[in-house]
């Protein structure tokens, strides 16, 4: 009995060593965060290689996936905006650093170019559980300049009015106004470096659309006005005064436009909130009416001059104009 309880304990003690071999194998053969990350690298300069090809691709996960952390507005790290960029300042690696890490951390420097304009960076990397990544992967575009009242985009892509700056790739941009009426002051900006706040000249300027949109709106306009049987009538520039105690007979007025002024017609922006698109010009009007006084009825022919201000909201292209005199 003892020698066979002696084998069954030599038998239990090799099972068990052989357990203890299968759970350490498997222990040490099990996969590591880098292994399983999609975004290998074991050096810091494959960090920065990754992150610039992820760029260069218009792959905006690839980017970030090589970034040691999150951003902090995604708005405009997607590939639609890449593609812009680089459409606007396509980006070419030329030459990236090998270093070595130490205790960690390593900055790598790296030459690119975004379309004619070439730029030396500097990456700072660190080592992390997944590999090396870079420490700044994006910079800030200040939007402050711009006005209020525009829907401005950036890249295609909506800009909030309550925004003053927009977390972004290195890259190129490109500003615009949704309503196209107006221009911006410097509508095109690249972004060359990492973690720096880029200024930006976002103020509002005249369009050649927005002129034409003016003057088209306010000739319909003026042309109603001016078909209208009435001696004031209302909303409109055209207005003639009565003598005291006077009647217009209204099937009688007929208003007409002396000369062309639209061709002396000053346009200008108006950079207030809301945004507006000003004409200034003076109109002359005549006005042929019969009127009635103490029972007699009277022909009047007249020329009516005003200093008129038309003005349509920038902001609205459906917006009918309004018109003032000064």
């Amino acid at each position: 009995m003892t020698f066979r309880r002696s084998w069954i304990v030599i038998g239990s003690l090799i099972a068990l060593v052989a357990v203890l071999a299968t759970v350490a194998t498997i222990w040490l053969t099990r996969p590591t965060e880098a292994d399983l990350s999609p975004y290998k690298a074991k050096r810091p300069a494959e960090a920065v290689r990754g992150y610039l090809d992820g760029l260069a691709a218009a792959n905006a996960a690839t980017a970030l996936g090589f970034g040691a952390r999150p951003p902090v507005d995604a708005t405009y790290l997607t590939d639609a905006v890449l593609v812009r960029a680089k459409e606007l300042a396509p980006l070419k690696v030329e030459t990236v650093g090998d270093v070595e890490g130490v205790d960690g951390a390593a900055t790598v420097p790296a030459r690119v170019s975004f379309g004619d304009q070439a730029v030396d960076l500097s990456f700072v990397t660190t080592q992390t559980t997944a590999g090396w990544r870079v420490e700044t992967t994006t910079s800030l575009l200040d939007v402050s300049t711009v006005n209020d009242g525009m829907k401005v985009v950036l890249n295609g892509v909506p800009v909030s009015s309550e925004a003053t700056t927009l977390e972004v790739f290195p890259g190129g941009y490109s500003f615009g106004d949704s309503a196209g009426l107006v221009d911006l002051t410097t509508p095109e900006v690249t972004v060359a470096g990492l973690g720096t706040t880029v200024s930006t000249n976002l103020a509002p300027t005249l369009a050649k659309a927005g002129q034409a949109t003016l003057i088209r709106k306010a000739k319909a306009a003026l042309k109603t006005c001016l078909a209208k049987k009435d001696h004031d009538p209302e909303g409109c520039p055209n207005t003639a005064s009565l003598p005291a105690g006077a009647t217009a007979i209204a099937k009688t007025v007929k208003w007409s436009l002396v000369g062309d002024p639209w061709k002396k017609l000053a346009v200008k922006v108006d950079n207030q909130v809301p945004l507006t698109i000003t004409g200034s010009a003076k109109f002359t009007f005549n006005v042929k009416l019969n009127l009635t006084k103490d029972k007699q009825t009277f022909s009047v022919s007249q020329k009516v001059p005003y200093n008129l201000d038309i003005t349509l909201d920038a902001v609205d292209p459906d917006a009918a104009v309004t018109w003032r005199r000064v």
